[in-house]
């Protein structure tokens, strides 16, 4: 499938971020080690060579079009924060070969790209960022939890449902944008695939990317205790680049099948918690099996996508049940 053709149909920014190439980082003796298993996997680096394909697409359509790749850093530095912030400065100061696996430094190569064509990201770096903005919002919602109308207030605010679990452990939203099943029920000529019985099948993603999310219009962000979910994770990703920038996300499903859910869930809680958040966003997500699944959300969309407060909490009220949460 070439993609590129539903690329140039977004009327994208002239500055765009291709985010690909993630992937873990582990301190060494000397040095740093990529990967799970000490190198890129299939999947990392095909969505490597997805994303400098793009890019020197974009280039030639006069875009200025540049490399994110966030180093997954949670688990592999041995140094704390201490070493986290020896790499941040050197990322400041332009010092990015050593972090980088050297299959992604010969695959820039060969098509005469540089590092310096790349941005370098901590993905705690931009836990911490998000994490922010989730405690923000979530304490603005406490503090005022005696007054009745508070759900509708924050609601007509954000656009979006604040919900938690019966024992207020998690921090979640939903949207009128997932619940608008228009697409999804015209093909399936009716909303019978809704039951929790009825399994989506991965055939039927890359006609319907968002059906997966429709099917469970709630996303979780945070849990008590200071958990950042995965959704949680790509906003926080988000959350490094202003709205000068638009960006398109390249992540495959062969290193996690419920990949492409994560990311979207990620971009839309970005566009409802960061303020005046208004870039077009692509996803390309890569199947088990190879095929590429693309949806796009336009810039503004998750917030002009509206229902009246009533209807809207009617219409996801199954889904609240089922996940036993409760409107904040």
């Amino acid at each position: 499938m070439d993609i590129k053709p539903l690329i140039s149909s977004v009327n994208l920014k002239e500055n765009v971020i291709i985010d690909c190439g993630h992937i873990a980082i582990f301190s060494k003796d000397s040095g740093y080690s990529f990967g799970r298993f000490g190198e890129p996997s299939t999947q990392e680096m095909n969505t490597l060579i997805i994303g400098i394909e793009l890019l020197l697409h974009l280039r030639k359509s006069g875009h200025k079009a540049t490399l994110s790749i966030c180093l997954s850093d949670l688990a592999g530095i041995t140094g704390g924060n201490q070493e986290r912030s020896a790499i941040l400065n050197d990322f400041k100061d332009g010092i990015k070969n050593p972090y980088l696996p050297e299959e992604y430094k010969k695959a820039l190569e060969e098509n005469s790209l540089t590092v310096d064509d790349v941005i370098l990201n901590l993905q705690s770096k931009g836990n911490e960022k998000f994490k922010k903005i989730i405690r923000r919002v979530r304490s603005n919602i406490i503090k005022t939890s005696e007054d009745p109308a508070n759900s509708k207030n924050f609601y007509k605010k954000y656009n979006a449902l604040f919900l938690t679990s019966d024992n207020n452990d998690l921090f979640s939203l939903s949207t009128p944008f997932l619940a608008n099943t228009n697409i999804e029920d015209q093909y399936f000529q009716g909303d019978w695939w809704k039951d929790e019985d009825n399994k989506i099948k991965d055939s039927v993603l890359s006609t319907l990317p968002f059906i997966r999310l429709k099917k469970n219009p709630i996303i979780n962000l945070y849990e008590s205790g200071g958990k950042v979910l995965c959704p949680a994770t790509y906003s926080g990703l988000l959350s490094h680049f202003d709205n000068n920038v638009d960006h398109i996300a390249i992540y495959a499903r062969g290193d996690d099948e419920f990949i492409g859910e994560k990311i979207i869930r990620g971009v839309i809680a970005s566009n409802i918690l960061s303020d005046e958040s208004s870039r077009n966003c692509i996803q390309v997500i890569v199947s088990k099996t190879g095929k590429l699944e693309v949806s796009i959300i336009r810039e503004n969309e998750i917030k002009h996508c509206k229902c009246e407060y009533e209807a809207f909490t009617s219409k996801i009220s199954k889904n609240i049940s089922f996940n036993n949460m409760v409107v904040m």
